[in-house]
């Protein structure tokens, strides 16, 4: 089972590449699911260039995983991330 993010229209999806069920899901902060660089600058409405930037110079540190030379982001660490970075 494999999962590939889009974004269209400012709603994030993840759409299932198994040939004989190809539905799209709605990709969310409360689902436990791997996201990439895009969905996961959808999700924290901030530009992809924004998350290269922190993951290659450590200014943030947003925690990721290496999938061969793809990145992936935790939705549940960007809920964190969030979490954290919240003034109260």
């Amino acid at each position: 089972f494999s999962m590939q993010i889009t974004s269209l229209g400012g709603s994030v999806f993840g759409t299932n590449q198994q040939g004989d069920d190809m539905k799209q899901q709605e990709l969310s902060l409360d689902l436990d699911t791997l996201t990439d660089t895009e969905g996961a600058s959808s999700l924290l409405a901030i530009p992809t260039a924004t998350l290269i930037k922190w993951r290659s110079t450590g200014e943030v540190r947003i925690p990721y995983v290496r999938i061969g030379r793809q990145i992936k982001y935790r939705t549940k660490d960007l809920k964190a991330f969030i979490e954290i970075s919240t003034v109260k």
